[in-house]
């Protein structure tokens, strides 16, 4: 079983319907492809509530592919993990993968920066 070590919570006003374990964005929607996040979801969340986002520690993440253990990560169009590719921006960087991915749909942690 993958623990998480959650050191900050804060919350946002969810602007859609949003998934538990995703990236989430400084405007309340998933986060888009290479764009820097708030926070992590810590709840599925109707739009319009208040959601927790998990924003700083060591949280999981879905993946949306292939990880290795150590790699940058950034999120992809729909707010999952994906290692971030050369000539992503700086400023998009989420985190750092703790656990490595075989594919999409996977649940590892990213220590969040």
């Amino acid at each position: 079983m993958k623990t998480e070590v959650i050191l900050g919570t804060s919350s946002i006003e969810a602007a859609a319907d949003l998934v538990k374990h995703r990236f989430i964005g400084f405007d309340g929607n998933l986060c888009g492809a290479n764009a820097k996040a708030r926070g992590v979801s810590a709840t599925d969340t109707k739009s319009g509530q208040m959601c927790p986002i998990n924003i700083v520690g060591e949280v999981l993440v879905e993946s949306g592919g292939v990880i290795t253990a150590g790699a940058a990560i950034a999120s992809d169009a729909r707010g999952r993990a994906v290692a971030a590719e050369s000539g992503y921006l700086p400023q998009a960087l989420n985190g750092y993968a703790i656990d490595a991915a075989t594919g999409a749909g996977e649940f590892i942690r990213v220590r969040l920066v």
